[in-house]
């Protein structure tokens, strides 16, 4: 163990870097616990790094799973090493949280995950139904996995699931799942606009949701903000996990609604609306290209067939290209 650790610079770039990070340098460097920490770099940045050192020998670590008790018991559930309130105690024993003084109720959380359907009792065992193997799957809570089923066994019964911002909507009001994000004025105006929407179709959204209904409703077609752009970015690129999870409650609850999900994750990937799905289906045309061709009265790979004049009328040698290709992998 080294008795002393000298950092000689504290910056990356222009960017300076974190107290913990260096703190946990300095434990690498095989730093005792008792050893000390010179900073020598000799600028204004010394004094307050080593005040910001110092703090963290004062931080605390507590356990926060009292807060997500369920969505964690369940996926211990799931794989079987909990069959009943003995083992689950078992299982809550081992924890940071019950080591830090706390105590679970496991009476509460069992009767909690049998009211959300996603266990059930087999043969004196616990065992988790298709929703909570849905939920413990794919890593998402078993409250927004029944809110999933709600939402949309609602839009399919009011014949409503070519309507944007009713499926926006039942992608997004979850009791889970937040979003928060500053969308400055003219984001507020969409969102009244988009509500106003939603109330015409008698659905309200969930608190704490109203961002990621939007984000759904700009994918599917409905207006942007440059603001959210990360944002948007994250739900694609998470769509994948969503997708499989519908299809799972599709598959269970019979909805045969396999087409449907399926356009959709293309819509959501492509953030297009439902008239360009059938172009963005074709390998090589995307986004741009779709609407380039919708505009000029192209809506398949049937009208690209009946009217490849118009496709070459673009001038767009790639796209040509791909229209060909693709019309002879058809044939």
């Amino acid at each position: 163990m080294a008795d002393r650790v000298v950092i000689a610079g504290v910056r990356r770039g222009n960017t300076r870097v974190a107290a913990a990070e260096l703190k946990q340098a300095c434990g690498r460097a095989g730093r005792s616990r008792l050893g000390y920490v010179d900073i020598v770099v000799g600028d204004s940045d010394t004094a307050q790094l080593k005040e910001d050192m110092e703090s963290l020998d004062k931080l605390t670590v507590d356990s926060v799973l009292d807060k997500s008790a369920d969505f964690h018991l369940l996926a211990e559930i799931a794989l079987e090493h909990v069959q009943d309130e003995e083992s689950a105690r078992a299982w809550a024993s081992r924890s940071f949280f019950t080591f830090a003084g706390g105590v679970l109720d496991l009476q509460v959380l069992i009767k909690r995950l049998k009211s959300l359907e996603s266990i059930q009792e087999h043969e004196d065992r616990l065992v988790v139904t298709p929703l909570g193997e849905i939920s413990s799957r794919l890593y998402f809570h078993p409250e927004d996995i029944l809110c999933w089923r709600e939402n949309f066994q609602l839009i399919f019964k009011k014949e409503i699931e070519d309507i944007d911002v009713a499926v926006a909507w039942a992608l997004s009001s979850l009791a889970e799942t937040r979003l928060q994000a500053n969308v400055g004025k003219r984001g507020w105006y969409f969102f009244e606009e988009y509500k106003q929407r939603l109330s015409a179709y008698r659905l309200e959204q969930a608190e704490g949701t109203l961002v990621r209904g939007f984000l759904y409703w700009s994918l599917l077609g409905g207006p942007r903000l440059g603001k959210l752009r990360g944002e948007r970015e994250e739900i694609v690129g998470d769509y994948g996990r969503v997708h499989q999870a519908l299809l799972g409650l599709n598959k269970h609850y019979h909805w045969n609604q396999y087409d449907f999900f399926d356009n959709l994750k293309v819509q959501i990937e492509y953030g297009v609306p439902a008239c360009l799905v059938p172009l963005c289906k074709i390998q090589g045309i995307g986004k741009t290209f779709a609407f380039e061709l919708y505009n000029r009265g192209v809506q398949d790979l049937q009208s690209l067939r009946d009217n490849m004049s118009v496709v070459e009328s673009i001038g767009n040698a790639v796209l040509i290209k791909v229209v060909k290709r693709a019309i002879d992998e058809e044939a």
